[in-house]
């Protein structure tokens, strides 16, 4: 399914309205998951999204290259739990300690000057 900008940017309005009655705040950041498009960033940043998620290249967030004001929160595949659901090869046991361990692993370079998100 493909929409077109006038489709997207009433997707965005929507979805911001609903969350925003259901929750009572409005949110600052979208996670689209699957679906966004090139002009996604633009919208986001013209409805007044300050941060997007869907973002796979790294793991430090940086400012849109694209001009708009947005920082890209890079979004962290290897930790997320969405793999137990899919094909799980860990045990919930073992996936928490592997979780942990990116953690500290993580803490400790952040420690050394080297922040990363998880």
């Amino acid at each position: 399914f493909k929409m077109d900008e006038a489709q997207e940017r009433e997707f965005i309005a929507k979805a911001t309205s609903s969350i925003e009655k259901t929750v009572g705040v409005r949110p600052y950041g979208w996670l689209s998951r699957y679906f966004h498009t090139d002009r996604t960033r633009a919208l986001l940043a013209e409805a007044g999204y300050e941060y997007h998620m869907d973002d796979y290249s790294g793991d430090v967030p940086f400012a849109d290259p694209h001009g708009s004001h947005l920082t890209i929160m890079p979004y962290q595949l290897d930790t997320n739990d969405m793999k137990m659901w899919t094909d799980p090869s860990l045990t919930p046991r073992a996936w928490l300690q592997y979780a942990v361990d990116c953690f500290d692993q993580l803490y400790r370079e952040g420690e050394a000057g080297n922040p990363k998100m998880m």
